[in-house]
């Protein structure tokens, strides 16, 4: 833990992230282990988090909130899900590998008039991959960059996996809308 603190500058955030350590451990461990299923690689994983963390301690606030609890949750998930990935040797999606998909403004409509409800149901049937891009773009705020940088891929890389995630979303909503419309 002291490479950790050497990261932050003053002694209030060292106290601080000590709680946030204390407090979250034992929860990223459970959440790296739902997915590696090794206690070694969840370690190697839930460390490599909080290192991420302190150096980007600006980003927690209050550490019992649920934002926080969330924020530590996706980034241990989404740093899972890549140990995993390496483990087994599956290769990432490189932004050339699909067809190329485009950002419209036609996206900004569709999912403006969806429903809370609807658009969260449609985002848990997303990957965990997918839904951490989501999450980490609109629910935390974070750019391409910061995340590319989290995840060490190209931030053009991350805007594909966002937009096909996306348009897993709308594929989704059309095919709701055409199976309403058979019954009818």
């Amino acid at each position: 833990m002291v490479a950790f603190l050497d990261l932050l500058d003053t002694d209030e955030e060292k106290s601080k992230f000590i709680q946030l350590y204390d407090k979250y451990h034992d929860l990223l461990m459970w959440i790296a282990m739902g997915r590696l299923k090794n206690h070694h690689l969840a370690e190697e994983v839930v460390q490599e988090a909080f290192l991420y963390v302190a150096k980007n301690f600006n980003k927690i606030d209050d550490i019992h909130s649920r934002q926080t609890k969330g924020y530590l949750s996706r980034v241990v998930e989404g740093f899972s899900i890549n140990k995993y990935n390496k483990e087994q040797k599956i290769i990432n999606l490189s932004a050339d590998d699909e067809e190329y998909v485009t950002y419209s403004h036609d996206d900004d409509k569709f999912f403006d008039n969806l429903e809370m409800l609807d658009l969260k149901d449609a985002v848990s049937r997303l990957s965990d991959e997918s839904q951490n891009y989501l999450y980490f773009t609109y629910v935390y705020g974070y750019t391409s960059n910061e995340i590319a940088e989290m995840y060490n891929i190209s931030p053009d890389l991350v805007r594909k996996k966002i937009q096909f995630a996306k348009r897993d979303i709308r594929k989704y909503f059309e095919e709701e809308n055409n199976g309403r419309n058979k019954d009818k």
